[in-house]
Protein backbone atom coordinates (compact mmCIF):
# COMPACT_ATOMS: atom_id res chain seq x y z
CA UNK A 1 0.00 0.00 0.00
CA UNK A 2 1.22 3.75 -1.08
CA UNK A 3 0.66 6.67 1.18
CA UNK A 4 -2.02 8.53 0.50
CA UNK A 5 -1.35 12.02 -1.23
CA UNK A 6 -1.49 14.79 0.51
CA UNK A 7 -3.76 16.64 -1.66
CA UNK A 8 -6.35 13.58 -0.68
CA UNK A 9 -6.24 13.42 2.97
CA UNK A 10 -9.20 14.48 4.90
CA UNK A 11 -9.31 17.58 6.79
CA UNK A 12 -10.75 18.01 10.65
CA UNK A 13 -13.27 20.15 9.53
CA UNK A 14 -14.48 17.79 6.73
CA UNK A 15 -15.98 14.93 9.43
CA UNK A 16 -16.07 16.44 12.42
CA UNK A 17 -19.92 17.59 11.41
CA UNK A 18 -23.44 16.78 12.97
CA UNK A 19 -24.01 14.30 9.77
CA UNK A 20 -20.95 12.18 10.40
CA UNK A 21 -20.36 12.11 13.94
CA UNK A 22 -23.90 11.90 15.31
CA UNK A 23 -25.53 8.34 13.51
CA UNK A 24 -22.74 6.67 14.72
CA UNK A 25 -21.31 7.41 18.11
CA UNK A 26 -25.46 7.74 19.61
CA UNK A 27 -26.61 4.43 18.58
CA UNK A 28 -23.24 3.08 20.13
CA UNK A 29 -23.96 4.71 23.55
CA UNK A 30 -27.88 3.76 22.73
CA UNK A 31 -26.83 -0.05 22.44
CA UNK A 32 -24.53 0.34 25.86
CA UNK A 33 -27.38 2.24 28.01
CA UNK A 34 -29.35 -0.39 26.58
CA UNK A 35 -27.43 -3.69 27.63
CA UNK A 36 -26.41 -1.75 30.89
CA UNK A 37 -30.38 -1.59 31.83
CA UNK A 38 -30.50 -5.62 31.08
CA UNK A 39 -32.43 -5.45 27.87
CA UNK A 40 -31.53 -8.89 25.56
CA UNK A 41 -28.66 -8.47 22.92
CA UNK A 42 -31.13 -8.80 20.21
CA UNK A 43 -33.74 -6.35 21.02
CA UNK A 44 -30.59 -3.54 22.30
CA UNK A 45 -29.29 -4.03 18.84
CA UNK A 46 -32.55 -3.57 16.97
CA UNK A 47 -33.15 -0.47 18.86
CA UNK A 48 -29.34 1.06 18.10
CA UNK A 49 -29.86 0.17 14.74
CA UNK A 50 -33.21 1.84 14.19
CA UNK A 51 -31.39 4.65 15.90
CA UNK A 52 -28.97 4.45 13.11
CA UNK A 53 -31.14 4.71 10.56
CA UNK A 54 -33.13 7.55 11.64
CA UNK A 55 -30.29 9.89 12.72
CA UNK A 56 -28.80 8.84 9.66
CA UNK A 57 -31.64 9.60 7.51
CA UNK A 58 -32.52 13.02 9.30
CA UNK A 59 -29.16 14.10 9.25
CA UNK A 60 -29.84 16.24 6.32
CA UNK A 61 -32.86 18.39 6.21
CA UNK A 62 -32.70 19.46 2.59
CA UNK A 63 -35.52 17.67 0.47
CA UNK A 64 -32.81 16.15 -1.73
CA UNK A 65 -30.29 14.83 0.94
CA UNK A 66 -33.26 12.93 2.07
CA UNK A 67 -34.81 11.42 -0.77
CA UNK A 68 -30.75 10.46 -1.30
CA UNK A 69 -30.47 9.00 2.23
CA UNK A 70 -33.79 6.74 1.85
CA UNK A 71 -32.48 5.25 -1.31
CA UNK A 72 -29.21 4.60 0.30
CA UNK A 73 -31.12 2.92 3.62
CA UNK A 74 -32.82 1.01 1.31
CA UNK A 75 -29.42 -0.13 -0.80
CA UNK A 76 -27.77 -0.70 2.14
CA UNK A 77 -30.78 -3.16 3.40
CA UNK A 78 -30.65 -5.07 0.29
CA UNK A 79 -27.09 -5.86 0.12
CA UNK A 80 -27.21 -6.79 3.46
CA UNK A 81 -29.54 -9.30 3.22
CA UNK A 82 -27.88 -10.35 0.40
CA UNK A 83 -24.77 -10.61 2.45
CA UNK A 84 -26.98 -12.61 5.07
CA UNK A 85 -28.71 -15.15 2.81
CA UNK A 86 -25.11 -16.18 1.89
CA UNK A 87 -24.28 -16.77 5.31
CA UNK A 88 -26.90 -18.75 6.42
CA UNK A 89 -26.24 -22.31 4.65
CA UNK A 90 -22.73 -22.17 6.23
CA UNK A 91 -24.68 -21.35 9.89
CA UNK A 92 -27.15 -24.21 9.56
CA UNK A 93 -24.50 -26.69 8.36
CA UNK A 94 -22.44 -26.20 11.01
CA UNK A 95 -25.50 -26.04 13.29
CA UNK A 96 -25.74 -29.51 12.51
CA UNK A 97 -22.05 -30.06 13.26
CA UNK A 98 -22.13 -29.24 16.63
CA UNK A 99 -25.78 -31.13 17.18
CA UNK A 100 -24.10 -34.03 16.16
CA UNK A 101 -21.06 -33.66 18.56
CA UNK A 102 -23.71 -33.27 21.10
CA UNK A 103 -26.37 -36.49 20.30
CA UNK A 104 -22.99 -38.52 19.91
CA UNK A 105 -20.98 -37.98 23.74
CA UNK A 106 -18.19 -37.04 21.76
CA UNK A 107 -17.51 -34.01 24.15
CA UNK A 108 -16.83 -36.50 27.26
CA UNK A 109 -14.75 -38.82 24.95
CA UNK A 110 -13.07 -36.13 24.35
CA UNK A 111 -11.80 -35.03 27.83
CA UNK A 112 -11.08 -38.50 28.61
CA UNK A 113 -8.79 -38.62 25.78
CA UNK A 114 -7.03 -35.21 26.97
CA UNK A 115 -6.52 -37.05 30.22
CA UNK A 116 -5.11 -40.05 28.83
CA UNK A 117 -2.72 -38.85 26.36
CA UNK A 118 -1.99 -35.33 27.96
CA UNK A 119 0.75 -37.03 30.25
CA UNK A 120 3.45 -37.86 27.68
CA UNK A 121 1.74 -35.92 25.51
CA UNK A 122 0.88 -32.57 26.09
CA UNK A 123 1.05 -30.85 23.20
CA UNK A 124 -1.00 -33.12 21.30
CA UNK A 125 -3.34 -33.17 24.51
CA UNK A 126 -3.62 -29.54 23.53
CA UNK A 127 -4.13 -29.88 20.20
CA UNK A 128 -7.27 -32.31 20.85
CA UNK A 129 -8.46 -29.73 23.34
CA UNK A 130 -8.45 -26.73 20.87
CA UNK A 131 -10.78 -28.55 18.67
CA UNK A 132 -13.69 -28.36 20.63
CA UNK A 133 -13.83 -24.49 20.86
CA UNK A 134 -12.78 -24.27 17.35
CA UNK A 135 -15.70 -26.01 16.13
CA UNK A 136 -18.09 -24.21 18.76
CA UNK A 137 -16.72 -20.91 17.36
CA UNK A 138 -17.94 -22.04 13.67
CA UNK A 139 -21.71 -21.96 15.34
CA UNK A 140 -21.71 -19.58 18.33
CA UNK A 141 -20.02 -16.59 19.68
CA UNK A 142 -16.37 -16.46 20.75
CA UNK A 143 -18.34 -15.76 24.57
CA UNK A 144 -20.66 -19.04 24.68
CA UNK A 145 -18.03 -21.18 22.70
CA UNK A 146 -15.89 -20.56 25.53
CA UNK A 147 -18.36 -21.26 28.08
CA UNK A 148 -18.97 -24.51 26.79
CA UNK A 149 -15.79 -25.35 25.74
CA UNK A 150 -14.75 -24.42 29.46
CA UNK A 151 -16.96 -26.77 31.39
CA UNK A 152 -16.03 -29.83 28.94
CA UNK A 153 -11.91 -29.11 28.49
CA UNK A 154 -10.72 -27.56 31.19
CA UNK A 155 -11.16 -29.69 34.44
CA UNK A 156 -9.53 -32.25 32.17
CA UNK A 157 -6.23 -30.02 31.17
CA UNK A 158 -6.27 -28.59 34.79
CA UNK A 159 -6.22 -31.85 36.06
CA UNK A 160 -2.47 -32.21 33.70
CA UNK A 161 -0.91 -29.57 36.20
CA UNK A 162 -1.47 -26.76 34.17
CA UNK A 163 -2.33 -22.66 35.02
CA UNK A 164 -5.76 -22.29 35.50
CA UNK A 165 -5.46 -18.89 33.51
CA UNK A 166 -3.68 -20.11 31.37
CA UNK A 167 -5.66 -22.73 30.22
CA UNK A 168 -9.17 -20.62 30.20
CA UNK A 169 -7.20 -18.18 28.25
CA UNK A 170 -6.28 -20.62 25.71
CA UNK A 171 -10.10 -21.96 25.15
CA UNK A 172 -11.20 -18.12 25.04
CA UNK A 173 -8.39 -17.35 22.17
CA UNK A 174 -9.36 -20.99 20.22
CA UNK A 175 -13.14 -19.81 20.45
CA UNK A 176 -12.48 -16.51 19.23
CA UNK A 177 -10.02 -17.27 16.58
CA UNK A 178 -12.97 -19.57 14.75
CA UNK A 179 -13.64 -16.16 13.43
CA UNK A 180 -10.78 -15.74 11.10
CA UNK A 181 -10.79 -19.49 9.93
CA UNK A 182 -13.32 -21.06 7.72
CA UNK A 183 -15.80 -22.34 6.93
CA UNK A 184 -17.80 -19.79 8.75
CA UNK A 185 -14.60 -16.81 9.54
CA UNK A 186 -17.41 -14.23 10.28
CA UNK A 187 -15.01 -11.41 10.14
CA UNK A 188 -13.54 -12.88 6.97
CA UNK A 189 -16.66 -12.73 5.31
CA UNK A 190 -17.17 -9.20 6.55
CA UNK A 191 -14.29 -7.69 5.20
CA UNK A 192 -14.55 -9.41 1.90
CA UNK A 193 -17.99 -7.98 1.58
CA UNK A 194 -16.75 -4.78 2.71
CA UNK A 195 -13.84 -5.05 -0.43
CA UNK A 196 -15.76 -7.24 -2.99
CA UNK A 197 -13.23 -9.42 -2.46
CA UNK A 198 -12.98 -13.69 -3.08
CA UNK A 199 -13.87 -14.27 0.77
CA UNK A 200 -12.14 -17.61 0.37
CA UNK A 201 -8.32 -16.43 -0.38
CA UNK A 202 -9.31 -13.60 2.02
CA UNK A 203 -9.36 -16.29 4.69
CA UNK A 204 -6.63 -17.52 3.58
CA UNK A 205 -4.39 -15.01 3.21
CA UNK A 206 -6.02 -14.22 6.73
CA UNK A 207 -4.69 -17.07 8.57
CA UNK A 208 -1.11 -16.76 6.90
CA UNK A 209 -1.05 -12.97 8.23
CA UNK A 210 -2.49 -13.93 11.27
CA UNK A 211 -0.75 -16.97 12.21
CA UNK A 212 1.34 -16.50 15.48
CA UNK A 213 -2.34 -16.03 16.82
CA UNK A 214 -2.51 -19.42 16.34
CA UNK A 215 0.92 -20.28 18.11
CA UNK A 216 0.85 -18.08 21.11
CA UNK A 217 -1.99 -20.23 22.93
CA UNK A 218 -0.12 -23.14 22.80
CA UNK A 219 3.24 -21.23 24.25
CA UNK A 220 1.52 -19.20 27.06
CA UNK A 221 0.34 -22.72 28.25
CA UNK A 222 3.71 -23.91 28.70
CA UNK A 223 5.00 -20.54 30.06
CA UNK A 224 2.63 -18.68 31.95
CA UNK A 225 4.68 -15.74 31.76
CA UNK A 226 3.55 -14.61 28.35
CA UNK A 227 0.32 -13.75 30.76
CA UNK A 228 2.02 -11.89 33.39
CA UNK A 229 1.80 -14.91 36.00
CA UNK A 230 5.55 -15.32 37.20
CA UNK A 231 8.36 -13.33 38.53
CA UNK A 232 9.02 -9.65 36.62
CA UNK A 233 12.50 -11.17 35.22
CA UNK A 234 10.60 -14.16 33.56
CA UNK A 235 8.03 -12.13 32.07
CA UNK A 236 10.35 -9.59 30.45
CA UNK A 237 12.67 -12.14 29.37
CA UNK A 238 9.95 -14.11 27.85
CA UNK A 239 7.78 -11.67 26.29
CA UNK A 240 11.34 -9.70 23.98
CA UNK A 241 11.95 -13.95 23.33
CA UNK A 242 8.26 -13.92 22.32
CA UNK A 243 8.90 -10.07 20.18
CA UNK A 244 11.68 -11.38 18.58
CA UNK A 245 10.19 -14.44 17.38
CA UNK A 246 7.05 -12.95 16.05
CA UNK A 247 9.27 -10.51 14.03
CA UNK A 248 11.10 -13.44 12.57
CA UNK A 249 8.31 -15.57 11.60
CA UNK A 250 6.46 -12.55 9.90
CA UNK A 251 9.46 -11.80 8.36
CA UNK A 252 9.80 -16.02 7.12
CA UNK A 253 6.50 -16.51 6.04
CA UNK A 254 6.18 -12.88 4.01
CA UNK A 255 9.44 -13.95 2.56
CA UNK A 256 11.10 -10.46 3.13
CA UNK A 257 13.06 -8.87 5.45
CA UNK A 258 16.08 -6.68 4.54
CA UNK A 259 14.47 -7.47 0.71
CA UNK A 260 12.91 -10.46 -0.75
CA UNK A 261 14.15 -13.66 0.40
CA UNK A 262 14.59 -16.90 -1.50
CA UNK A 263 12.58 -20.06 0.17
CA UNK A 264 15.59 -21.64 2.12
CA UNK A 265 15.87 -18.16 3.93
CA UNK A 266 12.35 -18.02 4.44
CA UNK A 267 12.28 -21.20 5.90
CA UNK A 268 14.93 -20.49 8.19
CA UNK A 269 13.42 -17.25 9.58
CA UNK A 270 9.95 -19.29 10.04
CA UNK A 271 11.87 -22.24 12.16
CA UNK A 272 14.10 -19.48 14.10
CA UNK A 273 10.68 -17.22 14.95
CA UNK A 274 8.92 -20.71 16.29
CA UNK A 275 12.11 -21.51 18.09
CA UNK A 276 11.96 -17.84 19.93
CA UNK A 277 8.14 -18.37 20.41
CA UNK A 278 8.62 -21.34 22.44
CA UNK A 279 9.19 -20.65 26.03
CA UNK A 280 12.80 -22.53 26.83
CA UNK A 281 16.44 -21.40 27.03
CA UNK A 282 17.35 -24.36 25.03
CA UNK A 283 15.39 -23.66 22.06
CA UNK A 284 15.79 -19.86 22.23
CA UNK A 285 19.67 -20.07 22.09
CA UNK A 286 19.25 -22.79 19.08
CA UNK A 287 16.66 -20.12 17.44
CA UNK A 288 19.65 -17.50 18.28
CA UNK A 289 21.99 -19.68 16.25
CA UNK A 290 19.62 -19.83 13.24
CA UNK A 291 18.79 -16.37 13.56
CA UNK A 292 22.36 -15.45 12.72
CA UNK A 293 22.76 -18.20 9.71
CA UNK A 294 19.90 -16.50 8.37
CA UNK A 295 21.05 -12.76 8.79
CA UNK A 296 24.28 -13.62 7.44
CA UNK A 297 22.73 -15.85 4.44
CA UNK A 298 20.36 -12.60 3.75
CA UNK A 299 23.89 -10.49 3.97
CA UNK A 300 25.25 -12.48 1.44
CA UNK A 301 22.51 -12.30 -0.81
CA UNK A 302 22.20 -8.26 -0.61
CA UNK A 303 26.20 -8.18 -1.36
CA UNK A 304 26.00 -10.36 -4.31
CA UNK A 305 22.85 -8.91 -5.65
CA UNK A 306 25.05 -5.51 -5.48
CA UNK A 307 28.15 -6.95 -7.15
CA UNK A 308 26.71 -7.88 -10.03
CA UNK A 309 27.10 -5.87 -13.37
Amino acid sequence: LKPVPKEEMPHWGDFLTWSKIVPFSVPIALLIWLLLRGFVLITAGFYASMALIGLYVFSDFSLSGLKKRFVQVGSALSEGGQAVARIVPIMVSVNLLVLFIDLTGVAPKLSGLILEIGGEYLITALLVAAIVPLILGTALPATPSYIIAAAIIAPALIRLGLDIVAVHMFLFYWAALSAVTPPTCTTVIIAANLTGGDWIRVAFVGMKLGIVAFLVPFFFVLEPALLGRGAPIDIVIIALSALIGTFLLASGLSGFMRGKINIFLRSLFTASGILFLYPDLTTSLAGILLAIFAFLGESFMIKRHRMKP
